[in-house]
C-alpha cells in the first residue's frame, strides 16, 4: 500500500509540474472538474464524480474508494475581437492539452483522504498585432497584445461518514497563478506614472518606465490558500443532495504588473458557492442539476468598474491602473445552472450527456478592458461515456462544445468610452481519464 501512495505522490508532483490551465468557460472557471462531471455539463455537486470529487463537493470522496485517476483534456477556444471598426483574432496558438490529477484512499470505512490537481484559466489571449502599443512602434514594446493567467489548485482532502447516508467533507487549497501580458503600452497614460496633475494624460518619455508594472514584464508567480467545505446525504432511495462552499483565495501580489491590476497587482480567486441534486427515478438512469455562483464582482482586479476609460479619468479625474479602486475586468457576479443525465446501456459501459447556461459576466459598456479577456461563453452541450475494462480499471471520456457568444460593446465610435469593442468566443474540448479502483 505504501508503494502505491508513492506512485500516487510521485504521479501528482509530475501533473503539478506541467499542468497550464486555459480554459475559459464559466468566466475563467472550467464548466466541470473532472471527465464525468464535464459530460454531464458539470451538474456534480450532489453526484459521487471519482476521484476528482472534491473539486466539486469533498463530501463526496468518502463514497468514492481507493481510486486513482489521471486524465487530459484537448481544450481548443475561438476568441476575439473588434476594435474601432477593425476585427481581430486572438487565437495564437489556439490548443492547449491540460491534465488533471485525483487520488484517494479509504481509511476507513467512514473516512477518507485524497488529492486533486486541477485548475482554472481563460485570461487567455494571443493576438497577431499590437492592438494597444501602436504609439511604441519603434520600442522593444510595440508588441502584439496578450495575456495569459493560468492558476493551478492542489488540493488535499478529508471527508467523514456521518452515518451512512450522509457526509461532510473539507480541502485544503494551496494554489498556484502566473501571470503575463505584452502589447498594453498604450495604457500607460492611466497608470500611476501617467496620470495627469492637469487637465491632459502624458506616458513618460522613457519607454522603459512608461511599462513598468504595466506590460511587457515577463511571466510572474503568486500564491494563495483556501477552503472548501461540502456535504453530501441521501435523503431517499432516488432522491441525493449536496452543497459546497469555498472560501475567497487570498493570493500574494502579481509585483511585475503592479500597475496594471487593483490593488497593486492584487490577483485574488473570487469565493464560490452551489447547491444540486441527483435524481434516479428509474433503474440505470440518473438526473443531476446544480447552481453555481462565482464572486467575481467581489475582487476589485475583475470586478471594477473601467473608470480608467471614461472621459472624467481621461481628464485627470478618475482613478489609475493598480490603485485600490483602478480599473477592472469590470465582471459582474456569475451564476450558472447545469443540468446532466447519465443512462446504463449495461453495468460495464454508461452514456452521459448535459447543458450549462450561465449569466454573461461581461457587461456591454464595459468591453474595453475585456479585448485580452473575452470570457463571453454562456452556453455549453456536452457528452461522454464511462467503459469499465476490467476490475481495477476503466476509461471515460467527454466532449464539450461552448456556443458562439458575442458581446457588442454599448460605444463602438467612441474610444474614450469603456464600451468601445466587441468580443466573441466559442470553443471545443475533448478528454479522456484512465481510472484505477486498487
Amino acid at each position: 500500500m505504501k508503494q502505491k501512495l508513492l506512485l500516487t505522490l510521485a504521479s501528482a508532483t509530475v501533473l503539478a509540474s506541467s499542468i497550464n490551465a486555459a480554459q475559459a468557460t464559466n468566466g475563467y472557471f472550467q464548466h466541470g472538474y473532472g471527465v464525468k462531471a464535464k459530460a454531464m455539463g458539470g451538474a456534480s455537486i450532489a453526484v459521487v464524480d471519482g476521484a476528482l470529487s472534491t473539486a466539486n463537493n469533498p463530501a463526496a470522496m468518502v463514497w468514492v474508494g481507493n481510486r486513482v485517476e489521471v486524465g487530459f483534456d484537448y481544450f481548443r477556444p475561438d476568441r476575439g475581437a473588434t476594435v474601432g471598426g477593425q476585427d481581430f483574432s486572438a487565437n495564437g496558438d489556439a490548443s492547449f492539452l491540460l491534465p488533471e490529477f485525483g487520488a484517494n484512499y479509504m481509511l476507513r470505512d467512514d473516512l477518507s483522504i485524497g488529492l486533486a490537481i486541477f485548475g482554472n484559466g481563460g485570461l487567455n489571449t494571443t493576438y497577431d498585432t499590437p492592438i494597444f502599443s501602436s504609439q511604441f512602434q519603434g520600442t522593444d514594446f510595440a508588441t502584439n497584445t496578450g495575456v495569459d493567467l493560468a492558476q493551478i489548485f492542489i488540493s488535499p482532502t478529508v471527508a467523514y461518514k456521518i452515518n451512512e447516508n450522509h457526509s461532510i467533507g473539507v480541502a485544503f487549497n494551496a494554489v498556484l497563478q502566473y501571470f503575463s501580458a505584452t502589447g498594453l503600452a498604450n495604457f500607460c497614460g492611466f497608470t500611476e506614472n501617467g496620470m495627469p496633475d492637469g487637465m491632459q494624460i502624458a506616458c513618460p518619455s522613457d519607454p522603459a518606465a512608461a511599462v513598468e508594472g504595466l506590460t511587457d514584464q515577463g511571466e510572474d508567480w503568486s500564491h494563495g490558500f483556501s477552503v472548501r467545505i461540502g456535504y453530501q446525504g441521501q435523503l431517499t432511495d432516488w432522491l441525493r443532495v449536496g452543497a459546497y462552499y469555498q472560501t475567497r483565495t487570498r493570493m500574494t501580489r502579481f509585483e511585475k504588473y503592479e500597475n496594471l491590476f487593483a490593488e497593486d497587482g492584487d490577483f485574488d480567486i473570487p469565493a464560490h458557492w452551489g447547491g444540486g441534486i441527483a435524481v434516479t427515478p428509474f433503474n440505470g438512469t440518473l438526473f443531476a442539476f446544480d447552481v453555481q455562483h462565482i464572486e467575481y464582482a467581489s475582487i476589485p482586479s475583475i470586478g471594477n468598474l473601467n473608470t480608467g476609460f471614461t472621459a472624467p479619468a481621461a481628464f485627470g479625474f478618475g482613478p489609475a491602473l493598480g490603485d485600490p479602486d483602478g480599473p477592472g475586468f469590470a465582471w459582474r457576479d456569475m451564476t450558472t445552472f447545469k443540468f446532466g443525465i447519465e443512462q446504463r446501456i449495461t453495468d460495464d459501459f454508461h452514456l452521459r450527456a448535459g447543458f450549462s447556461h450561465g449569466r454573461q459576466p461581461i457587461r456591454d459598456t464595459e468591453t474595453a478592458f475585456n479585448v485580452v479577456a473575452p470570457g463571453v461563453i454562456e452556453d455549453h452541450v456536452t457528452f461522454g461515456f464511462s467503459w469499465k475494462i476490467s476490475e481495477s480499471w476503466d476509461v471515460q471520456g467527454f466532449y464539450m462544445h461552448g456556443f458562439e457568444e458575442t458581446v457588442r460593446g454599448s460605444s463602438p465610435d467612441n474610444p474614450f468610452s469603456a464600451g468601445f469593442a466587441d468580443l466573441r468566443m466559442k470553443q471545443n474540448s475533448f478528454g479522456f481519464t484512465f481510472g484505477w479502483n486498487f
